[in-house]
């Protein structure tokens, strides 16, 4: 069954339209996207023809799954939902207005409305992450990794040294010093 399908000029036009190989794949995508249609009626609406409807579904769905219609398929549903978000946003302020609404309803599309309009509420998450690893662990680590990717580990983070020392050190405040043992040219320094 072959059915012709008028597909408005500025649809046609669409760059992920035009790169379509053919008028029953760009009848398809606008039987998806604007007309609502299943894969399979628009598959078979678009002009394909299937024996039975097992055959339109794999049908529809081998074509709803290749990279050039599923293009055509976002590009046309961005800018479908466009032109529908701003019918949305109107229904939603009626619902706001109606003094027949049920508060439930004006209280979903108030929230609907303040979320879309930048007045969202805003929500804040911390996250506290702590490794806690031995010398010994994080030396077997880096030489791991280092050796992964083709270099000497050993090398890399040096022969364990019985004259280092692993310690924490504290910051000791220093006595001032009297001003007759600081040089003059940088004593205004202090």
């Amino acid at each position: 069954m072959t059915t012709a399908i008028t597909i408005p000029d500025k649809i046609e036009e669409l760059p992920a339209m035009i790169a379509l190989s053919n008028d029953r794949q760009r009848a398809f995508v606008y039987l998806l996207v604007v007309e609502g249609l299943s894969q399979a009626a628009a598959y078979v609406q678009a002009g394909y023809t299937a024996a039975n409807k097992q055959t339109a579904d794999s049908g529809g769905s081998r074509l709803a799954h290749s990279p050039a219609v599923q293009d055509a398929i976002l590009q046309l549903g961005r800018a479908f939902a466009r032109v529908a978000g701003t019918k949305a946003l109107r229904a939603l302020v009626k619902i706001v207005d109606d003094p027949q609404a049920k508060n439930r309803d004006i209280i979903a599309a108030s929230a609907q409305l303040l979320d879309r309009s930048g007045f969202s509420s805003s929500t804040t998450h911390e996250l506290l992450v702590e490794h806690r690893h031995t010398v010994p662990e994080l030396r077997a680590r880096i030489i791991a990794l280092a050796e992964k990717h083709g270099f000497d580990g050993a090398a890399l983070v040096g022969e364990d040294d019985p004259n280092i020392i692993d310690t924490t050190a504290e910051e000791v405040p220093t006595e001032p010093k009297a001003s007759s043992d600081i040089p003059p040219e940088i004593a205004d320094l202090f």
